[in-house]
């Protein structure tokens, strides 16, 4: 039903870039799966880094194959948020605006993952899927 929303989804972007850092699963207060990533995109010269997060579905069938510098694109939906930080006793408000990974396509492993958890070989046929 998720899958369904979000394909009309609105919000819904395409990226493709380079793996930048990324860190280790975590667990969400209430219990979900979660990977933080950077996806790097080169254009004229600067190089800008998109925050992606990977819902449960993903790290777990993706989670342990990504490595810096894989091309990837990625199909997901935009998340924004308003965070505050603090420094040097002055308090700062900001909007965090980060990437909801639905799919996942890696070039190198020539496979798609999906955010409910499927993976598919894009190496064979049409015939043979």
């Amino acid at each position: 039903m998720e899958e369904e929303r979000n394909k009309n989804n609105i919000n819904q972007v395409i990226l493709e870039g380079n793996v930048g850092g990324f860190g280790t699963p975590f667990e969400t207060q209430n219990g979900k799966k979660r990977m933080r990533f950077d996806l790097a995109q080169t254009r004229g010269g600067n190089t800008q880094y998109v925050p992606i997060v990977l819902p449960t579905g993903l790290v777990n069938t993706y989670g342990e194959n990504i490595q810096k510098g894989d091309w990837l694109s990625i199909k997901g939906s935009i998340n924004t948020f308003n965070k505050q930080t603090e420094d040097n006793g002055k308090t700062y408000n900001s909007k965090v605006v980060e990437i909801i990974a639905l799919e996942i396509e890696d070039k190198k492993l020539n496979k798609t993952y999906t955010s409910d958890g499927n993976v598919i070989d894009n190496s064979k046929s049409e015939m043979e899927r």
